[in-house]
């Protein structure tokens, strides 16, 4: 099978007792439609990505800024934990922020052991409010597209086997196509 990118375009149209109700575009030509969507601000949801980068949080303040969701990182592959991770995946939920978990991908590493480390770190399941996990696809660690590929559909199922949810993939529109392409 192929692994595909979908994209969607976002733009809320209701936000009901943290239901976000949005209209995304479908699978056909959802990624075209996400790079051209122009959302008003009234029209948008705030989230913020976290990790050891921004010191300690006041999640008070970042809830009073209006941000309703954040993705928290876990790890930079598997040699490196996010010092943070703990204490920002509690704070935001303490806080009633949506929080996701995100993870860094280190293509030259074990797929399978980098989503057991962020599947581990979430405590083995995810709570009723959680986003899904994202994984972050930005470098290739001088891979194949080929093996690029088949670590990110690696990772996505593991994720889905032990989490029961879709991850979500982050990537560059160009580092995708150049590094990864059409590999199945």
């Amino acid at each position: 099978g192929s692994l595909a990118i979908l994209g969607a375009s976002a733009c809320v149209n209701e936000v009901d007792g943290g239901n976000v109700m949005g209209t995304l575009g479908d699978e056909t030509g959802a990624a075209d439609e996400a790079l051209h969507a122009e959302c008003t601000p009234s029209q948008t949801v705030k989230g913020i990505d976290v990790s050891y980068y921004q010191g300690t949080i006041n999640w008070s303040s970042v809830k009073n800024a209006g941000v309703k969701f954040a993705f928290v990182r876990v790890s930079d592959g598997l040699g490196y934990h996010d010092s943070k991770f703990s204490q920002n995946w509690s704070g935001a939920k303490a806080h009633g922020i949506l929080r996701g978990a995100y993870q860094f991908f280190e293509p030259g590493e074990s797929a399978t052991a980098q989503a057991d480390l962020l599947i581990s770190k979430v405590g083995g399941k995810l709570g009723a409010n959680d986003l899904p996990p994202v994984l972050d696809v930005e470098v290739s660690g001088g891979q194949s597209a080929s093996h690029i590929a088949a670590g990110v559909k690696a990772w996505m199922n593991r994720i889905h086997d032990k989490l029961h949810v879709t991850g979500i993939i982050y990537t560059g529109p160009y580092f995708w196509q150049d590094s990864v392409g059409n590999a199945d």
